[in-house]
């Protein structure tokens, strides 16, 4: 398959669970497995900074979040995560983490955007309408 054919199969490919993550080789990363290893790091209440874009990393560092907003609280208490792509295409993609935090069960969707070759966080959506970008007023995602 040449670079082209799969480039449009990939903006055309919709990620459903237990379906295949289709990605150009050009782009380093995967954001599934950046999701869970996002997640497993808070599992072992040892979270780490995740690959966010440089607009959203930078109003990050100057920003005066309360709490940890993929998990909407202070302290850590994660439990039974799943993480589903829920869309993908060459240069964007959307993953979902379901968890319990403290026994209440959380949904967070993760925006990502491909920068320099490598994927990135570009937002983080809860199911409460939590929206990353707009706290950090940020312009919508495209």
């Amino acid at each position: 398959m040449d670079r082209r054919a799969l480039i449009a199969a990939i903006a055309t490919t919709l990620v459903a669970p237990g379906a295949t993550w289709a990605q150009s080789p050009a782009v380093q990363g995967d954001p599934i497995a950046l999701v869970r290893e996002i997640m497993a790091a808070y599992t072992a209440d040892k979270p780490h900074d995740p690959p966010y874009t440089p607009a959203v990393a930078n109003r990050l560092r100057r920003a005066e979040i309360g709490a940890d907003f993929i998990l909407d609280a202070q302290d850590v208490d994660v439990k039974n995560v799943t993480v589903t792509g829920l869309s993908a295409a060459a240069d964007r993609a959307e993953v979902e983490a379901r968890f319990l935090s403290f026994d209440q069960p959380r949904q967070v969707k993760f925006d990502f955007r491909v920068v320099d070759g490598r994927w990135m966080i570009a937002n983080v959506r809860d199911q409460n309408g939590f929206d990353l970008r707009r706290t950090l007023r940020l312009p919508p995602l495209p």
